[in-house]
C-alpha cells in the first residue's frame, strides 16, 4: 500500500529533503513553486502576504511514511513562521500508464 505525503517547504530546504528522500530510496518526487497564505502568514494590514513556496508531492510505500514524516519535520525547518504543513493521504491505486500495471507492481 502507498502514502502520498503533500507538504509545504520554505525553497533552502529542498536540497537536504531530496538527500534523504534519495536515501530512503524514494525516486521519484514533484515540486512545484506556489505562492501562498496561511493561519500564521504574515500580513500588511488586513491582507495576508502571499509567501513563496515549494509544494511537494511523494508517493510511498506505506512502511517508511513515518520515517519520511520525521525527516521531512526536521530538514524543512528554516526557523520561519508559516514555513509549511504536510498532508498524508491514502493512495487508493497507482497505475503505471506505460504498461498499464496496477498497485505495488506499479512502483518498480
Amino acid at each position: 500500500m502507498f502514502k502520498k505525503i503533500e507538504g509545504f517547504i520554505q525553497p533552502s530546504t529542498l536540497v537536504p529533503l531530496q538527500k534523504y528522500l534519495a536515501s530512503e530510496g524514494v525516486e521519484g518526487i514533484s515540486v512545484m513553486e506556489v505562492r501562498g497564505a496561511g493561519t500564521r502568514s504574515r500580513t500588511i494590514g488586513e491582507a495576508r502576504l502571499l509567501e513563496p513556496r515549494l509544494k511537494l508531492e511523494i508517493v510511498v510505500r506505506e512502511d517508511i511514511v513515518e520515517r519520511v514524516i520525521t525527516a521531512l519535520k526536521r530538514l524543512a525547518t528554516a526557523g520561519d513562521l508559516g514555513e509549511g504543513m504536510l498532508f498524508v493521504l491514502p493512495v487508493e491505486h497507482a497505475v503505471r500508464t506505460t504498461n498499464r500495471r496496477r498497485e505495488a507492481a506499479a512502483a518498480k
